[in-house]
């Protein structure tokens, strides 16, 4: 048996961060009943890649191909067609609504008012249902209103401003990252709800921000902020210590850093620099980022003499050697 199997979701969502949540439920065992529109069904059904009878394509092999985004991101749903663009439409979704536990949802804020289903509609329909919403802005607030997809959240949230290189435009993190950790947010605002409704007996509007979220992705860039330490572009570097950083080995990269006392001693036992233990330029992390320059130079001289094998055996002999239990 899975943890949430018996409860009902309803799932409205498109795109990426909506989807990504209701997967997530029917993972942990909800019975995530997707609704799509009559016809062609949800738009990313036509959208490449494409899997059918002949493997995946970028272009349609047959008829029966459809969209890998579709397959991926609805699995272990059921799908069921319903315009929700008629007045029938809506009274179906409202008898279904009586028998549900949750809705998900991520249109634009004011969207399910417009149609006529908003939090207070659907709670007349069942007292105990749960109403999570996932939106750029939030529900509220000056930018509620605003269109937002995950690049456009990474640059408004500051993830951009600290993606990449100094002498280099702002980038957006190769990951979809606003778009991946909204879900996980709004799951935890969905379990929460269904813990509060056993001792309430009354259903939540759970209300996710993608840009709230992705400013929790920043906690050394906010504490440092406050401390007066403006944020820039470091490319693999930390703002807050160093070594941090990715050296070049002779066949590939290694991704190093040390980020306690022992770690910075095991590395300069590792690099057979054991006198820089006593040199006041590293004496602790604040220093040693002072010094950064002089930190990633000596550890790339020791790191492009040796194959990325050799690097990371040297570093995790000298690492279980040192274990003090």
């Amino acid at each position: 048996m899975k943890p949430l199997e018996g409860l009902v979701v309803l799932d409205l969502t498109r795109f990426l961060a909506g989807p990504y949540c209701t997967l997530l439920l029917a993972g942990l065992g909800a019975e995530v009943i997707k609704i799509e529109p009559p016809g062609s069904g949800e738009s990313y059904r036509h959208r490449p890649p494409f899997a059918g009878p002949k493997g995946a394509s970028l272009e349609k092999q047959t008829e029966d191909d459809i969209g890998l985004m579709v397959l991926h991101r609805a699995r272990n749903k059921k799908s069921l067609t319903l315009n929700l663009r008629c007045p029938e439409g809506i009274e179906l979704f409202k008898r279904l609504c009586a028998r549900a536990d949750v809705v998900v949802e991520n249109f634009a804020p004011g969207t399910l008012e417009k149609m006529g289903i908003g939090f207070p509609v659907l709670q007349a329909c069942s007292p105990r249902l749960i109403l999570c919403s996932i939106s750029g802005f939030g529900q509220q607030g000056p930018y509620r209103e605003r269109r937002a997809y995950d690049p456009i959240i990474q640059a408004m949230s500051g993830i951009s401003s600290v993606t990449g290189y100094p002498d280099r435009p702002p980038v957006r993190c190769g990951a979809a990252v606003s778009d991946t950790t909204a879900p996980l947010f709004a799951v935890i605002g969905i379990l929460s709800a269904v813990q509060l409704r056993e001792k309430t007996g009354r259903g939540e509007w759970v209300d996710i921000s993608m840009q709230d979220g992705s400013f929790f992705l920043l906690p050394e860039i906010l504490e440092f902020l406050l401390a007066g330490a403006i944020p820039e572009r470091m490319g693999n570097a930390h703002v807050g210590s160093a070594p941090f950083n990715v050296y070049k080995a002779s066949d590939g990269y290694v991704s190093l850093c040390a980020l306690t006392a022992r770690d910075w001693h095991n590395l300069l036992v590792a690099l057979g620099r054991e006198e820089l233990a006593q040199d006041p330029r590293f004496a602790n992390l604040l220093a040693r980022r002072r010094h950064r320059q002089e930190v990633d130079g000596f550890v790339q001289e020791w790191v492009q003499g040796r194959t990325v094998a050799e690097v990371v055996t040297t570093l995790r002999r000298i690492m279980c050697l040192r274990v003090r239990f």
